[in-house]
Order: C-alpha cells, then structure tokens, then sequence
C-alpha cells in the first residue's frame, strides 16, 4: 500500500497576524495552503510549522522525512533578504540538504531566492495589489503547464525578487514584476516559486485590501468590499465581477491552483 505523502507547511506570519487572518477569513494562512495542497492531492498529510512563533523547533522536523515543504506569503515588515528572516532561510537549507522538493508563494519564493543566493528588495513599481494582470508563462516549463498565454491570478507583495540565484530560470512574469515566478531544479536541489498567490481565495485577498494598519489608497476598501460580495456568491455579482476584473482565471479554483497541481504531481508524486 503505498504511504501518503507528507508536506511540511511553514507559516510567514508572526502570531499576531496570523491571529488576525484567521479571526478576519476564518482560517489561518498556512491551513489555507494546506487546503489548497488538498484540494488538489486530497490523500496528502500536512503539517504546519511556524518560525516566527515562540514554540517553533527547527530540529523537530526531520524534512528527509517529508516529500515536499510549501512555505506561505507573509505580511511582516521587513524583507526577506532582512537578518530576521533567517529561519526560513535555515529551514530552506534543510529542505535543499534532505533533497527534499520546496515550493514558495511570495515571501515563500523570496526567501528562497535568498536562501540559494539570489536577492529581493522593493520592487520597483511599487505593490502589486489584489490581481497580478496577464502574467505570461516563460518557455516551456512544467511548473506553467496548463496556464493561457496570459492570465490573472491573486496577488499581494510589496518586494520582488532582484537577483535571481545563479541556475535559476524565470518562469513566468508580466509588466509589473519581471520574477513572477522561477524554478531551481540544480543537482539534489528542487525549488519552485511563484510571487503570486495561487493558494488564497478572493475572501482572503479582501481581508489584505481592508486590514488593519495596511498603507493602501482609500479606494481599496471598495474593492475590498466588492472582492468580498464575489466571493460569497459570484453568480449573482456577476456585474461586481466585470466592473472589478474578477474573471474565471480567478474564480475557477483548479486552474487558480495551476501550479501547485503541477508541483505535486511533478516533484511530489501526489497525483
């Protein structure tokens, strides 16, 4: 019989803003990356592990004993090449040591990045919010396998990253943000990341247009609101959706998902 596989989730958030997720969207981020990963592979194990929480133990997880390790967005202050991300670099570097497959969404793929000797810093057109628009696919890579020659999908950052680490290719990107997604497949050593968010739902992307202390225009609690009326029912919003872009690459959850389905089945075997 064979076992189910098993995939290590890290949370970006400290606790306070994991805290507030949850209470806002009813769901912590990285459980919301665990259902997203099951959604797709539903016989999958997950568990959560949290670096920035006071109870965290890198040496509790043994990463050659798991077949893939996701590591989650993140709302912290600092960046990802910052000193205090350096626990989510370690846990990389075990990961990368245990040959064990890695996928990253935005703080996820910059600290990767970082990790393998790239660089990330402010993006230079500033943040890209809510919807990263007509991102294109890069070549031919399996990571991208499925997505249209352009599309939309779920975004939020403030950094970018700046230096690909050497090896790396890009594999996908658009007008805003020349990384939008790359791949490092070098040796034992299989990373791949994306700056957008495949994992998170519109009701999420609300809650960050609309949060607590978040620096955005005031225009945004308008869409915040109108995010949130698509989400609970976009049948009967479907003139909100127009007026706001929400289009099915962002409303159809399995091609949303595109590449973590394709991670699981290419670098995890779970489907």
């Amino acid at each position: 019989m064979n076992m189910a596989k098993r995939i290590l989730i890290l949370e970006g958030n400290t606790p306070d803003r994991a805290l507030r997720a949850q209470e806002a969207v009813g769901i912590s981020p990285a459980a919301e990356y665990a259902a997203a990963l099951k959604a797709e592979a539903p016989t999958i194990e997950t568990v959560i592990a949290a670096p920035y929480f006071d109870d965290f133990d890198a040496d509790a997880h043994d990463l050659s004993a798991y077949d893939g390790m996701a590591v989650t967005g993140s709302g912290v202050e600092w960046s990802g090449a910052d000193e205090r991300a350096r626990p989510f670099w370690e846990m990389y570097e075990r990961a990368f040591a245990a040959g064990t497959p890695a996928f990253g969404s935005c703080w996820g793929v910059q600290t990767a990045a970082v990790a393998l000797g790239g660089d990330t810093q402010a993006g230079p057109n500033g943040v890209e919010k809510a919807v990263a628009r007509s991102v294109e696919p890069v070549g031919d890579h399996p990571m991208t396998k499925g997505r249209r020659s352009a599309f939309d999908v779920l975004a939020m950052h403030r950094d970018d990253v700046t230096r690909l680490p050497e090896g790396a290719v890009v594999t996908a990107t658009n007008a805003h943000t020349a990384v939008q997604a790359f791949a490092y497949d070098v040796g034992d050593v299989s990373f791949w990341g994306v700056q957008y968010h495949p994992e998170v739902t519109l009701e999420t992307v609300a809650y960050w247009l609309n949060r607590p202390g978040g620096a955005w225009d005031k225009a945004d609690a308008g869409r915040a609101k109108a995010f949130a009326r698509i989400a609970e029912d976009p049948a009967a919003n479907a003139s909100l959706a127009v007026k706001f872009g929400v289009n099915l690459d962002l409303l159809d959850g399995p091609y949303h998902r595109t590449e973590l389905r394709n991670w699981l089945r290419d670098r995890v075997g779970a489907i």
